[in-house]
């Protein structure tokens, strides 16, 4: 279907925290990405993402267009400059001590007969110009991830690896923009006097969603997150406590799907704004819905363990269960009695 094109990926920048340890280490992976050293990945990274995604035709009237919106907090704002453009403010929070601002300027479309709406990202706006290369949006998410990092730790300058931090910080950013620049993504929407009701919907088939999955062991001694770009695991049995970090490779499998990462250890002092990373194993397991427990709100989705290193206290045909939603949480836009002063000249057209 025509409104489904596209859809299904979107930025997952959000991340959890779990103790001070887990804290630490999630703004570190964050910005971290796998060593490409394959000559032709390497040349990959480097083209600008091609747009090649059409939105739907807009259908009814757009009672959309000239309005602005904005969630209760302000993190999110839906400007809709015009009839067919919108940019997206979004001031992203990474973990609990800082936030990052970005601007993106968005192509949408409207069906208001039926309640839907489908918006796809174009270019990073900036104060000064906007972009619509991939490279581009890479380099300047890059440069802010990065300085966050070096604030935290200023020593890992000084780490035999530090020259790999950068090359994986940007191939790290560049998995996150090209994840989501030129996709089209596709909400269930409710227009009312002074708000919007706005709900993102997912194929029946799409199990990683913005905020990833979260797996818990049945002693919460084991907790997982995994998400298009992040994967991260703790263990803390009371005993011993340990978390890792990668990026996960996919591989489509009926039913569900696998995925392999090469988890990196995390060594930090905060205080002493000391880090050093390590490579820590090969972890491989497998991602799928259990069918048979799918209602119409929600399905039962399971992670199961193919092999992992003995350090890790995983073992093969170990399974966790977590249960997924049909859709986003309706999420409440408030209407902002501002005017929109300017529009064409914003756009970039």
């Amino acid at each position: 279907m025509e409104e489904n094109q596209g859809q299904g990926k979107k930025k997952i920048l959000s991340v959890c925290c779990w103790g001070l340890a887990a804290f630490i280490s999630v703004a570190f992976f964050f910005t971290m990405d796998l060593w490409r050293s394959e000559a032709s990945d390497e040349a990959e990274t480097l083209k600008d993402k091609v747009d090649s995604t059409v939105l739907p035709e807009s259908k009814g009237e757009n009672h959309l267009a000239g309005k602005i919106f904005s969630s209760p907090e302000r993190t999110i704002r839906y400007v809709f400059q015009s009839e067919t453009s919108m940019l997206l403010e979004h001031v992203f929070s990474m973990d609990a001590k800082f936030k990052m601002p970005f601007s993106i300027l968005c192509d949408y479309s409207l069906d208001s007969t039926g309640g839907k709406l489908f918006i796809k990202p174009v270019s990073l706006v900036t104060e000064d110009s906007s972009t619509s290369s991939s490279s581009e949006i890479s380099s300047i998410l890059n440069e802010s991830l990065f300085s966050e990092i070096l604030s935290r730790y200023p020593k890992f300058e000084t780490e035999e690896n530090f020259s790999d931090l950068k090359i994986l910080s940007l191939e790290r950013a560049k998995k996150i923009v090209c994840g989501n620049l030129f996709e089209i993504f596709s909400f269930d929407y409710t227009l009312l006097p002074s708000a919007l009701l706005i709900e993102e919907i997912f194929p029946e088939d799409y199990l990683l969603r913005r905020e990833g999955l979260k797996f818990v062991s049945d002693d919460d001694s084991k907790f997982f997150k995994i998400s298009p770009d992040s994967f991260y695991f703790v263990y803390d049995d009371t005993v011993s406590s340990f978390s890792y970090g990668a990026v996960p490779d996919f591989e489509d499998e009926s039913p569900g799907v696998k995925f392999s990462c090469s988890l990196k250890f995390f060594d930090s002092d905060l205080a002493l704004g000391e880090a050093r990373i390590s490579d820590a194993g090969t972890l491989e397991g497998k991602i799928y819905a259990d069918e048979k427990s799918r209602t119409v709100q929600s399905v039962d989705v399971y992670m199961e363990i193919i092999s992992a290193p003995e350090s890790f206290c995983l073992s093969a045909g170990e399974r966790f269960r977590t249960r997924l939603p049909s859709a986003e949480l309706l999420e409440w836009m408030r209407l902002e009695d501002t005017e929109i002063v300017s529009t064409e000249s914003e756009e970039g057209k």
